[in-house]
């Protein structure tokens, strides 16, 4: 089923970066969506995997995070406000609709020696994203049943070390729910919206490396 973005928030793709990471794996490395609003500044959300989005159609998840952000937007004691675009990148660029499958999808892309490409390439997209933001939400959530953590950390590290160069590491965020009382999942990793709708956003306090994990420290 085709999935449209919702034109009372949105106004129109900016820019879709579709690219084959093998021949069989195409990859989205970036979304930026203009929101319908005449505000100024660029959030960046950081996700697991793209599922169907790009500048035709839109998915479940990047819906309920345009419609969010807009909503907040509005909101006097919103810890962000003023969002008029929004950049979604994610720790893996390989579509994929089932979380299940992107091990799968890795395998493919080592066995056919494209993860290094993957990997720089997705460090480009980051870059392009936050030398143009004021905030950022890092929303990525555990890792991927039989996914190695190794891979995942090198990208959730190398975001960090964004942050740090692009000056964001203080203007960083993650999503609040409802259904949850932890901020953080049982692995001390950022929640992904895909389940559930954000009710807030919290302001990340610090957060630094230590033995190759992420590690995130709140209020």
């Amino acid at each position: 089923m085709v999935i449209s973005y919702n034109n009372d928030c949105f106004e129109q793709v900016i820019k879709c970066e579709r690219k084959a990471i093998t021949e069989d794996i195409e990859g989205r490395y970036l979304l930026k969506v203009k929101l319908n609003n005449d505000f100024p500044d660029t959030l960046t959300i950081a996700m697991m995997n793209p599922s169907k989005a790009d500048e035709n159609c839109s998915d479940d998840t990047v819906n309920k995070v345009i419609e969010f952000v807009y909503r907040k937007n509005s909101c006097k004691k919103s810890l962000i406000r003023n969002i008029g675009y929004i950049y979604i990148v994610n720790i893996f660029p390989a579509y994929e609709p089932n979380s299940g499958n992107v091990q799968e999808k890795l395998e493919g892309i080592i066995s056919e020696g494209k993860l290094d490409m993957m990997q720089q390439r997705n460090k480009i997209a980051f870059e392009d994203a936050l030398s143009e933001s004021q905030k950022v939400i890092l929303a990525w959530g555990d890792v991927p049943n039989k996914v190695k953590a190794k891979i995942h950390n090198h990208e959730a590290i190398m975001m960090y070390e964004l942050l740090v160069q692009y000056g964001l590491k203080d203007n960083s965020y993650l999503f609040k729910y409802e259904e949850y009382s932890q901020i953080l999942t049982n692995k001390k990793r950022p929640r992904h919206p895909s389940w559930n709708t954000p009710e807030n956003y919290v302001h990340i306090n610090d957060i630094w490396v230590s033995r190759n994990f992420l590690y995130i420290h709140l209020q």
